[in-house]
């Protein structure tokens, strides 16, 4: 089943968001204990509609990263065009349901751009 975990978006950036923060919603049924939410793969897509796109970078970052060292930093999503939507999965094939989509945050260069995220779960 994939789950779906909505927009992101990153308020005021700096400040790292996770990127399972809509489950608290109860928006997205994902089977979780105490805070760790197992999942197959994650998959991150920048923000791109007709009528409006993201205007800086995402940043896909694990606990504890920073966008301005690098440390932590797994992946960064250009800015949308026409022609490209910029988009990072990760998979851990060999163990199911060995990722917790809980680890993973985001990071932007402007205030209120988002992020897609859906998690492929058991």
């Amino acid at each position: 089943m994939i789950a779906d975990l909505g927009y992101v978006t990153v308020a005021t950036p700096g400040t790292l968001v996770q990127a399972t923060i809509n489950i608290n919603t109860g928006s997205p049924q994902m089977p979780f204990t105490r805070g760790y939410y197992p999942c197959h793969g994650i998959l991150f897509q920048a923000y791109s509609s007709a009528s409006a796109s993201n205007v800086g970078r995402i940043y896909i970052l694990r606990t504890g990263g920073d966008k301005s060292t690098g440390v932590g930093l797994l992946a960064v999503l250009a800015i949308p065009t026409a022609n490209i939507i910029g988009s990072a999965s990760f998979t851990l094939t060999l163990a199911e349901a060995a990722l917790d989509a809980s680890q993973f945050f985001l990071d932007a260069d402007v205030s209120m751009d988002r992020c897609l995220v859906s998690a492929l779960v058991v």
